[in-house]
This record gives structure tokens, sequence and C-alpha cells, in this order.
């Protein structure tokens, strides 16, 4: 893998609604018919499994870039990276007989017998689910072409979680929320999404449903079974078009009625990232926010809303690791390894995507 984990980075772009909406992912969960679920799968039938899906995109001219791995040749450090991604799951197996295919840019990736038989997933940037859907479609029309999907009438596709069945597809979206957060509004933004029938939980180092560092959220829809995919789609649509509506609403009354105190917090943030010698995860993901929220509104110029979002993913801990084993970064000769390496690699990651950033006050 490259610095990033892959080649040039899909979250690297900018797409619909950006500035709130950051990614949107769309997964297929598929199962061959007649055949175990991975949970309890006998080895040699996972391997006919495994070998019968490398075979068949290795097969095809369109997909031979993929590149396909078992999880047992992952070394440490890229099975982090990938859990970073989101495209591994931090508990799943390392036994030879389950898989991995990925694109360059990781925009694509496809699970062999992990949690399903098969998981297609497509992430992109910003609102953009249809698309992102267009292109797991392919991929799942191309396989039903060589393979045999457990499907029911009554049911649909069976899956290893009964909130997959049905259309086997789950749907979300990664927004920002600053100006939803600091009004203290969150709570109200939570009750619409569960009443729509929407999981919000905190996106990043966070498991609880009312917090997440950087004031991102994750919202998915709770199940599958009763909808179609465009159902799926439009619904998730509805919702992140009605939040980016609300946020930005409270986003322009922050501007207009404490622009002060967003100056002082901006400010302050990119004062501390430009400077400091070490940061770590937890305070950087919180000052890289405070700055992202400030660009639109043109506090802060010299950097680019993706950009920041970027190094979101670029400063996690496994990212860092593999730029300090690779040579890309050189901390000073006192500074050897552990925590206080990764840090300083950190802090030097920002402060070269930041050199130009600067604070702006003429419109005051």
């Amino acid at each position: 893998m490259n610095d990033a984990g892959f080649g040039q980075p899909w979250y690297a772009k900018d797409g619909p609604l950006s500035p709130v909406v950051l990614t949107t992912r769309v997964r297929l969960a598929r199962n061959v018919e007649d055949a175990v679920f991975p949970l309890r799968i006998k080895s040699g039938d996972a391997e006919r499994i495994l070998s019968g899906v490398f075979r068949i995109f290795a097969e095809e001219e369109a997909y031979r870039s993929l590149q396909g791995i078992r999880l047992s040749d992952l070394d440490p450090l890229d099975r982090r990276m990938l859990y970073e991604r989101g495209v591994l799951d931090a508990s799943c197996g390392q036994e030879s007989w389950r898989g991995l295919l990925f694109s360059e840019d990781g925009d694509l990736s496809v699970s062999v017998n992990v949690e399903d038989h098969v998981r297609i997933s497509v992430f992109v940037p910003g609102l953009s689910a249809v698309q992102a859907f267009s292109r797991a479609d392919a991929v799942d029309s191309f396989l039903q072409k060589k393979m045999n999907f457990c499907a029911k009438p009554q049911y649909g596709y069976l899956t290893s979680s009964i909130d997959d069945m049905g259309t086997g597809m789950k749907v979300s979206a990664v927004v920002f929320l600053p100006g939803l957060s600091l009004s203290g509004l969150c709570e109200r933004v939570v009750r619409e999404c569960l009443a729509s029938g929407f999981l919000v939980r905190g996106y990043y180092g966070s498991s609880g449903e009312r917090q997440s560092m950087g004031w991102m959220y994750q919202i998915s829809r709770t199940a599958a079974f009763d909808e179609n995919p465009d159902s799926q789609l439009a619904s998730l649509k509805a919702v992140v078009e009605r939040i980016v509506e609300m946020e930005n609403r409270a986003r322009g009354d922050l501007v207009r009625n404490r622009r002060l105190y967003l100056e002082d917090m901006a400010f302050r943030a990119l004062a501390a990232v430009k400077y400091a010698r070490f940061l770590d995860l937890h305070e950087v993901v919180d000052l890289l926010m405070k700055i992202k929220m400030a660009i639109e509104p043109g506090l802060i110029t010299g950097v680019s809303q993706s950009a920041i979002t970027a190094l979101i993913y670029r400063i996690r801990p496994a990212h860092i690791e593999f730029l300090l084993q690779n040579g890309s970064l050189h901390p000073e000769p006192e500074i050897t390894a552990g925590a206080d390496a990764v840090n300083r690699a950190r802090a030097m990651v920002v402060q070269e995507v930041l050199k130009n950033a600067d604070i702006d006050e003429g419109g005051r």
C-alpha cells in the first residue's frame, strides 16, 4: 500500500453538499445459494467460494485492476489501515479463506467470507448515494451472472444480519454538524432521524449516539426489509438534505450572531496546529474541524474543505505509522519511536497541508 493505503484517495475530492456531507457509502450483502454462512462455514467450502470470487474478477477485464488479498496475508499495519478506512471490521477473522478485493483509490471494495459471503462497498465524497449504488449494483449484476445468490420471494436476499435482509443494502452518510452542535440542536436531529427510521451515531472515535469527535456523525438506515433500493436511497437523500438545511441555517445564525466567538475558536485552533510540535489524535481532530468550519464563511483562507477532510483519514494512527516505516517522514533524531514519534509525525503532516492557511479579518 502507498502512504494513504491506496492510490489517489477518493476522500480527497469534493462532492455534492460536501461542506456538510463528508461521505456516502452503499454496501450490498450477498450470500451464495446452498452454502453455510461465514459464521459457521467449513474451511473447504469457504475456500471454494473465495477462490471462485477471486477467479471471476480476475477473468473480467473491467475488474482486473482490483487488488485481491487473503486476510491471512495482510500484515497487522495494513489490516489496521483498512480498518481505519472502514473497509474491514476490527473484529473480522484472519483465516486464509477470508479475502478482500479493492480498487486503487479505495472507493470500491469486495469482502469475501467476512460477515457475508460477499459484501460490495462503494464510498463516494459528499451526498451521492445514487452514484454509489449504481457502481455497487453494477458489480452485483456482474457477479449474479456468474454466481447464484440466496434469496426468497417473501424475504428478499438472506443475510447474516436481520437488519440487512430484503435488499441486502445498507446506505449511510457521514455529516459534519458544528452549527447544530454548537447551537444545542443535535438532539432534535437525532429525534427526527429516529422517527424516520434512521440511526445516528458518533462517527469518529466514539460509539456514543449523542457525541462524536469533531462534530461528525453517521446517518444510516436501521433496516432494509420493507423497502426497495430506490426508496432506501430516496429516504436517505431526504433525511440528509433536511439535516443539511438545518445545519446551514444554524451556521448562518452563528456567523451573524456569534462571529467573535467563532473567530476566537477558529483562530486559536489554527495557531495550535500550525505551531505545535506534537499532536495527538483526539486533540487534532477537534482542532481541524474547528478550522474546517471557519473556511466557508471566509474566517480562514489558504486551505480547502477537501484538504481538511482528507487529513481526517491521513492522520489516523496506522496511516501515520506507515509513513514513518516507509521513510516518508523523518522526525528529529531525538524522537526515536512510540507515541512521541507518531504525534510528531502527525504534526508534520498537518502542518504541511496548512502551511498556507491564514486568518482573514477583512470582513469585520
